[in-house]
């Protein structure tokens, strides 16, 4: 073995040595200084599970000589749900398309779950609602450069008219999670809106179908103040 050798081996072994010694103390230094009570209730806040915050943290400090006071943990904790198991926040953790860890209270959990339910399906639409508009945009791009359009213009206006349904749905449960009244039924009116025009296609012998409109959502927010 070469000098240069002897002395990179004793060099790695030293580093690894220094590693060792430094980890216990960077934990010390770490959970020396925790709040827990108000580590408690940001993780109440975020709505994580109580094991899954306890092992994280244990993982951390129990090694140290400053463990994870468990008494201060959960109160913080408990005072962390209230907030994070309101309606309001339902209704946003669904939206999201977050998961629900089962951590509310009986006595929250009734009306969280509720709108968060609602939120759910507002994100379930919202994302079918997408993928129908990539969809009509990848069919217009196929219809300017079809010879015959007849077959991708009906696929266009099922397609429109899934997303009109889709506008209708969200417009009410929007409102419900408000509060706000909404009608029983679209107006008539509203149908009249201009669609978007689709390009020509080259000539055929069957005339192009009328297409049907998309209603916006703003226009039936709209409705629903009117009435």
């Amino acid at each position: 073995m070469s000098r240069l050798s002897a002395v990179t081996l004793i060099l790695v072994a030293v580093a690894s040595l220094a590693a060792c010694t430094s980890a216990p103390k960077a934990k010390e230094t770490r959970c020396a200084g925790v709040d827990w009570w108000e580590m408690g209730r940001t993780d109440g806040v975020a709505g994580i599970a109580l094991q899954k915050g306890l092992a994280e943290h244990k993982l951390q400090c129990e090694a140290s000589s400053h463990p994870v006071d468990l008494e201060l943990y959960e109160n913080g904790r408990d005072a962390g749900l209230i907030d994070y198991c309101s309606p309001q926040q339902g209704l946003a953790v669904g939206h999201a398309g977050s998961n629900y860890e089962g951590v509310c209270p009986s006595y929250l959990e009734v009306a969280f779950l509720a709108q968060y339910k609602v939120g759910q399906r507002l994100h379930e639409l919202e994302t079918e609602d997408h993928e129908l508009e990539s969809r009509i945009e990848n069919l217009v791009s196929l219809l300017s450069k079809s010879n015959s359009g007849t077959a991708l213009r009906a696929q266009i206006e099922d397609l429109r008219s899934r997303r009109a349904n889709l506008d209708v749905e969200m417009a009410r449960l929007e409102a419900t999670s408000t509060g706000a009244p909404l009608p029983d039924a679209v107006d008539p009116i509203l149908t009249q809106a201009n669609p978007v025009r689709l390009p020509a296609s080259a000539p055929a012998k069957t005339s192009a179908p009328t297409q049907t409109p998309r209603v916006s959502k703003e226009s039936l927010r709209s409705a629903a103040q009117d009435f």
